[in-house]
């Protein structure tokens, strides 16, 4: 099995697209696996299941994906020896990846934009993923300009929410997540403090 070699390509998607990318990281030699470490590829039907590189293995067990991968090793199943996409496809995924950063111009960056999904529960700037998507920004995008406005909203961003009071009673460097557009940390449930956001 040949795994998908470091690129552009994975640089970009590994950052803020990596849920996107669930289903195709399995590896077939990867199957026969306890039923706690299956991961759900969320695909119903064998057919698809099998085509995304995910194990199919019905279970009667309640919650049990039979369309999975393993949790404890995986990686990209890509054996072509071209491109993994092509140029158009490039710029399809750079627009949503766009969409997820900077919102409004406040230099914040959204885990998921989308409401629906897990309740809200990602409508958030993450430190720590806003750090490691601005890093893909720079290493990536090819408009320069695009560049330099985002990272100078972004660092914008980053000034104001790391210098105000904390309302959970913690060091603010420590606080995961905060609100869009105010920039207040979270108040409600969550593992803190979490200290490798700013250090990255």
């Amino acid at each position: 099995l040949k795994c998908w070699p470091f690129s552009l390509a994975a640089d970009l998607l590994g950052t803020v697209m990596r849920v996107a990318l669930l289903p195709f990281a399995a590896c077939a030699d990867v199957c026969t696996l306890p039923d706690e470490a299956r991961v759900d590829c969320k695909i119903g039907d064998q057919s698809g299941c099998e085509a995304a590189g995910c194990c199919w293995s019905p279970k009667d067990a309640d919650g049990l994906p039979w369309c999975f991968y393993s949790a404890q090793q995986c990686s990209l199943k890509y054996t072509s020896s071209g491109a993994p996409f092509s140029s158009t496809e490039m710029e399809k995924i750079r627009g949503y990846f766009r969409k997820n950063i900077d919102i409004n111009g406040t230099g914040a960056i959204i885990a998921s934009p989308d409401a629906s999904w897990m309740d809200g529960a990602y409508l958030f700037h993450w430190e720590r993923d806003g750090s490691l998507t601005m890093q893909t920004v720079g290493r990536t995008d090819p408009d320069k300009a695009y560049v330099k406005t985002t990272f100078q909203n972004y660092v914008k961003w980053v000034n104001k929410v790391q210098n105000q009071p904390d309302p959970n009673g913690i060091d603010i460097l420590s606080e995961p997540k905060y609100t869009i557009p105010s920039g207040v940390p979270y108040t409600g449930d969550w593992c803190r403090p979490q200290k490798d956001g700013p250090a990255l």
